[in-house]
């Protein structure tokens, strides 16, 4: 939802669509960061309640920004651009599903090398035993901050790229990213 507010009103004020992939990849790092920190002591099923429970307040929170959401005075709703790269648009929906797959192409090559470096092997090290891993001077809360790091990127991505699929916010916003849809998608 972020990811896809955050895209809709920067390209709605002029940002050129790669542009606007960086900022909101960057603010979904911070604000997964921000989310992270008092995480940081809950485990198991009440880290996934934390997590739910901030997409219960940017559901509620985020959505009725108006200046955000709409822009002044709702004249400006969140309309969005797809891009157009070396002479290729991007306009056509065929066309878009191949660059949101090339994405994810690229996505799922990143988190394959970060798994093959040395923050994969220590996320990997306090997945499975975060006291051992501490033991080996790992730093647990670090590299638990480096994940939620690197899914708050990854997640704002997505929403930005679902938001140039949709296009436009105009109408309800907040019925594409309903909390509960999250629990729909778990399969609760």
């Amino acid at each position: 939802a972020v990811g896809a507010v955050l895209g809709g009103r920067l390209q709605s004020l002029g940002y050129p669509w790669l542009s606007g992939l960086v900022y909101v990849a960057i603010a979904g790092a911070l604000l997964a960061l921000v989310i992270g920190l008092p995480a940081l002591r809950i485990r198991g099923v009440y880290l996934a309640v934390t997590t739910l429970a901030f997409g219960v307040a940017v559901h509620g929170w985020l959505f009725q920004q108006r200046w955000l959401v709409r822009g002044p005075n709702d004249t400006s709703a969140l309309h969005g651009t797809r891009p157009k790269f070396f002479g290729v648009s991007f306009n056509s929906q065929l066309a878009y599903c191949w660059l949101c797959l090339a994405i994810l192409a690229g996505v799922g090559a990143l988190v394959m090398h970060v798994r093959r470096t040395g923050l994969g092997r220590i996320l990997v090290a306090v997945r499975d035993n975060d006291a051992a891993a501490a033991a080996f001077t790992v730093n647990p809360a670090l590299a638990k901050l480096a994940a939620f790091a690197l899914s708050g990127v990854i997640a704002c991505i997505a929403g930005y790229l679902y938001f140039g699929l949709v296009g436009d916010f105009s109408v309800h916003p907040e019925a594409s990213f309903a909390p509960e849809l999250a629990l729909a998608a778990v399969g609760v």
